[in-house]
């Protein structure tokens, strides 16, 4: 896992964080790194605006910033005798990103997050971070400027509800195996449950309140077996784990009570499943749930994911 890492460098982001966090999974994995940095052009408008001439000079001073960012980062890999690729773009960051992921095959992209979420309407990621969560084929890694590399209490929701989803699962427990190291406090899994047609069953199916808490006892105890099953797979050594069965129609909801109150630092989840399976997190439950959360998040897309960036043109791409 993660053998294959891009760094996404931001000039006016301090990726201290980042970087270390990508020698651990270097030393780990044995991964090869390479680094990139991004300069958007300036939109035609604008530059007719501000004159040619400064338009140049200012993209100038842009591509100069994004150099020293790369050779910043560049040295600290050199100073540890890891040797990395690195280059800079022209052009939108999250279209270039996602097209060298599909050329070089990157299996983590890395980036760091500018917003420190000042208030609670503020959504904690922006705008290049939401597309890559969304459209990025490979799996997604956006870190807080004050989080890592060690992440002391690691959230993962899972859905083991059917067996179509079973390798996106896999993923996300081998990833969540992959982040564990020495300092962990507790590592967290999350399973958001119902009884499905519960509601219909209550109130119009005639059937005994008896019987549907029976039929919860029954479909609680299947999903604790599936997902001992699925955590099981890995060796997590001396790592404290918990896991949690909330019954609720809003898994959104659940998982972000449930990481404000363990005060996750870490959260590990799947951003789109093929399937409209309840409680699973999909679509706009994906969403909410990245515009509410304010830790680092490690997201995955199921196999065989196909970005519409590589389908499409660019005014297609930036819906």
């Amino acid at each position: 896992m993660f053998k294959n890492i891009l760094l996404f460098i931001d000039p006016n982001v301090n990726s201290e964080n980042m970087l270390q966090c990508a020698l651990t999974l270097s030393k780990k994995f044995g991964s090869d790194i390479s680094l990139c940095a991004v300069v958007q052009p300036i939109p035609q408008p604008v530059e007719l605006a501000i004159l040619e001439k400064y338009a140049k000079e200012i993209l100038t001073a842009k591509q100069l910033d994004a150099d020293a960012a790369l050779t910043v980062a560049n040295d600290f890999f050199k100073h540890r005798s890891i040797r990395v690729n690195a280059n800079v773009l022209q052009g939108i960051p999250f279209v270039e990103i996602i097209r060298l992921v599909a050329q070089h095959h990157y299996d983590l992209v890395m980036m760091m997050t500018d917003n420190q979420k000042s208030s609670i309407s503020e959504k904690f990621f922006g705008s290049t971070q939401m597309h890559l969560l969304r459209k990025c084929p490979s799996p997604v890694w956006i870190l807080k400027p004050d989080s890592g590399p060690i992440f002391k209490r690691v959230l993962t929701p899972i859905d083991t509800l059917d067996n179509e989803d079973e390798p996106l699962n896999n993923a996300l427990v081998e990833a969540t195996k992959a982040v564990v190291e020495p300092g962990n406090e507790s590592i967290h899994f999350v399973q958001v449950w119902s009884v499905y047609g519960e509601g219909y069953l209550s109130s119009r199916g005639g059937i005994s309140e008896q019987t549907i808490d029976q039929l919860r006892a029954e479909t609680l105890r299947d999903f604790q077996q599936n997902v001992e099953l699925v955590i099981s797979e890995q060796d997590w050594g001396d790592s404290e784990l918990k896991t949690h069965f909330p019954r609720s129609n809003n898994p959104a909801e659940e998982i972000i009570n449930l990481a404000n109150k363990e005060n996750i630092d870490l959260l590990i989840m799947g951003t789109v499943c093929r399937t409209g399976i309840a409680g699973f997190i999909i679509g706009n439950t994906a969403e909410k749930v990245l515009n509410e959360v304010s830790c680092s998040v490690l997201a995955f897309k199921p196999k065989g994911f196909i970005s519409p960036v590589l389908n499409a043109n660019v005014s297609d791409a930036l819906a």
